[in-house]
């Protein structure tokens, strides 16, 4: 429900707006400078397969998968943030949107504001409502 409705075939838009990317990525562990560069790496590369350089790169992280969410720490360093800010890219937690979609579900932020945010924000993404 995240993305946004349009009349355009998705080979327009892939070529003309604005577009988020989005990287799934889990581990028993902090998050690895390798999934960072793998961000900053599958952005570039589809800028320049689209040739459109209106995109945006989140890593969507469910680190410390063993343990329960509300205990995990925040997996990202300040060096991967600070990088992630520089590249335009966001960091989120898997943890995070879900407590933004339960947000969502109780009335307490739009659907449209979470898409907002999602946009605007890089580095460290979290939710404000």
């Amino acid at each position: 429900w995240l993305i946004e409705d349009t009349s355009q075939p998705i080979e327009v838009c892939l070529r003309k707006e604005f577009l988020i990317l989005v990287v799934v990525r889990s581990s028993k562990n902090w998050a690895t400078d390798d999934d960072c560069i793998l961000l900053q790496r599958f952005k570039g590369r589809r800028m320049q397969e689209f040739d459109n350089t209106r995109m945006k790169a989140i890593l969507v992280g469910n680190y410390f998968c063993l343990q329960e969410a509300k205990l995990r720490n925040n997996p990202f360093s300040q060096h991967q943030v600070e990088e992630a800010e520089k590249d335009g890219n966001g960091l989120l937690t898997t943890y995070e949107l879900f407590k933004a979609v339960k947000a969502e579900k109780e009335g307490l932020i739009t659907k449209e504001e979470i898409r907002k945010q999602l946009k605007e924000k890089t580095g460290l993404i979290q939710f404000t409502y």
